[in-house]
């Protein structure tokens, strides 16, 4: 799956008038934006008709969107998972090209000297971790729930 700021590009670059069309706007999507047919599928799901003036547009605000984006790209939460006395699980998409050698590096270092801190990659699975690969997250949430 693309990077979430690789489908806040391509949605951006949506023509207006194909924003009518949910199957057109898929296909679209798929063929000049390299989004996966299912990722294209809850964009286009997301358009709706301004009941104010009928002119169409997303459920959600995209600069909203590319506020909170940008905002959570420049968080470091490592110092709250080295502080941390709570049992943390931190479920990491295995396709997921944020996670650089260094910040394994910093996952596994945590790991070693706090035992309530674990890591669990989910080799198979992207950005929608739920979509991607169920069973695996279904079971690393049962085991950190008992």
């Amino acid at each position: 799956h693309p990077s979430v700021a690789q489908v806040v590009h391509a949605i951006e670059s949506i023509p207006q008038s194909m924003l009518g069309q949910r199957k057109e706007l898929q296909q679209w999507l798929v063929a000049n934006k390299g989004i996966s047919g299912d990722i294209a599928a809850w964009v286009a799901s997301s358009v709706q008709k301004d009941p104010a003036d009928g002119t169409m547009g997303f459920l959600f605000d995209l600069d909203v969107a590319k506020k909170l984006l940008k905002d959570f790209n420049q968080q470091n939460l490592w110092k709250i998972l080295d502080e941390t006395e709570y049992q943390v699980d931190v479920v990491m998409a295995g396709n997921n090209k944020s996670w650089t050698p260094e910040i394994m590096e910093e996952m596994n270092r945590l790991e070693e000297v706090k035992p309530n801190v674990r890591a669990h990659i989910l080799p198979d699975a992207g950005h929608w971790v739920h979509a991607d690969n169920l069973p695996g997250l279904l079971q690393i949430m049962n085991g950190a729930f008992v």
